[in-house]
């Protein structure tokens, strides 16, 4: 999604892209939602995530950047916000 966001041309297409790439995309999001429910999977997760720190770390400066260059194109807050809590 973010990588969506970041090569379109201006915030509205920016939205537009995260949008279709959320949509393309929202199983995973959904599945990582649910491991808090799952102790082993959550665990596994978190491995992960650590030892991967530095490059999600870069994704997270990304999100911020691209978060606070949209802020006012509501399709690109609705796209972070359907990434928070995918329905």
């Amino acid at each position: 999604m973010i990588a969506a966001g970041e090569a379109a041309a201006n915030c509205a297409d920016a939205g537009a892209a995260m949008q279709k790439a959320f949509a393309a995309n929202r199983q995973a999001f959904v599945d990582a939602i649910a491991l808090d429910t799952d102790k082993e999977r959550l665990a596994e997760a978190t491995a992960y995530l650590e030892k991967n720190e530095e490059r999600y770390k870069a994704i997270e400066a990304r999100m911020d950047a691209l978060s606070e260059r949209c802020a006012a194109e509501p399709t690109v807050v609705a796209a972070f916000r359907a990434m928070e809590a995918p329905q």
